[in-house]
């Protein structure tokens, strides 16, 4: 009997080690999975509950966020300075998420414009992009070298539109600028990716617009005619990913796809901005929701759509343009209350 005894006990002092070793043992955290889903944020505009839409953002089941907060006009100190306070509070605060920054925009002291009266339709002027531009290379360099945190940069917001790529769009410009700018990012952090195109979905057109300051024509090109030009100008080679914006347009995605296997080129594409928009005048609250699920589901058939990114996770506030209400959330004025949008992108998988 005392045998008996004398080897239960033992084995319950061995069993106990092991337990007291395997308690002590550092916990095997799995990776945050390289999610399908992306959200919008401005998250360095005033008056932004960064805390609370960020925990929101974990909450939706995404990893990725999408900001422009790295644009040169925001770092801008003058030739060869930046103030580099902004972005940093913002790596720092997005530590948990992977992050596809925008890089874009030109200060006036280098493409020589100054702000004119957008009333007029006269672009911004940090959107006319340079002639000479190896300075934007150098702002490039210096923010990726940084910002080595960052996995991806988006070189400019939809060239192909008038209002980001005036006085007219031009695709040789732009393919200089991404050229300049891959070889910049890639010198800085070779494993960072280059996202080309941000393209925006639209048809090529001329705008007769009678405004505050009288009639004048602008133009938008075509995502298609401005993709195919820019393989003309030779920009194969110089990214990585191709980006494009849309609403309902999914049959461009095919024929983008098209035009890049017929250029020798089956990289992936990101769609960095899908919306739909709770104006007053535009999408009830379920319309959205239906609009939304819709997409998702359509573009999850696609297997070269790597990424979709919704724009945006919040509302950012009272006014006349249409994209201040497409977040899946109400605005911080709101208290950021969910919209069922919300637990449609939450629930996608």
């Amino acid at each position: 009997m005392k045998k008996i005894v004398i080897v239960v006990f033992s084995l319950l002092f061995i069993l106990g080690i092991i337990f007291i070793f395997r308690k002590t043992e550092r916990p095997i955290i799995p990776a945050a999975p390289d999610n399908y889903k992306g959200v919008n944020t401005h998250l360095s505009r005033e008056g932004v509950d960064t805390d609370y839409v960020l925990k929101k953002a974990q909450e939706a089941g995404t990893h990725w966020i999408r900001d422009d907060v790295f644009s040169w006009i925001n770092i801008d100190g003058g030739k060869n300075q930046y103030h580099w306070e902004i972005p940093d509070k913002f790596v720092a605060e997005t530590s948990g998420f992977k992050i596809l920054g925008i890089l874009g925009t030109i200060p006036s002291w280098y493409n020589g414009r100054t702000d004119k009266d957008w009333r007029c339709g006269d672009p911004l002027s940090w959107w006319y992009m340079p002639d000479n531009p190896n300075g934007f290379g150098d702002y490039v360099y210096q923010t990726v070298d940084r910002y080595k945190k960052v996995n991806a940069w988006e070189i400019w917001n939809e060239p192909n539109l008038y209002a980001f790529n005036p006085p007219l769009p031009n695709s040789q410009k732009y393919t200089n600028l991404l050229k300049v700018a891959y070889k910049n990012v890639k010198t800085a952090n070779p494993n960072a990716l280059v996202v080309a195109g941000a393209l925006g979905i639209t048809q090529t057109q001329q705008l007769k617009i009678n405004a505050w300051c009288g009639s004048y024509i602008q133009s938008d090109i075509s995502a298609e005619e401005f993709l195919e030009q820019m393989y003309q100008a030779g920009a194969k080679n110089y990214f990585d990913i191709l980006s494009v914006h849309l609403v309902d347009q999914f049959s461009s995605l095919e024929r983008l796809h098209q035009i890049m296997l017929k250029n020798g080129d089956d990289k992936p594409i990101w769609v960095t901005e899908i919306e739909y928009t709770t104006c007053e005048t535009c999408l009830t609250y379920p319309q959205q929701s239906q609009k939304l699920q819709e997409a998702l589901i359509t573009l999850k058939k696609y297997d070269f759509i790597e990424k979709v990114f919704y724009y945006m996770l919040y509302d950012e506030g009272a006014g006349d343009d249409p994209n201040l209400y497409a977040g899946l959330l109400e605005s911080r004025a709101r208290n950021y209350r969910e919209k069922p949008s919300f637990q449609i992108f939450k629930d996608f998988k």
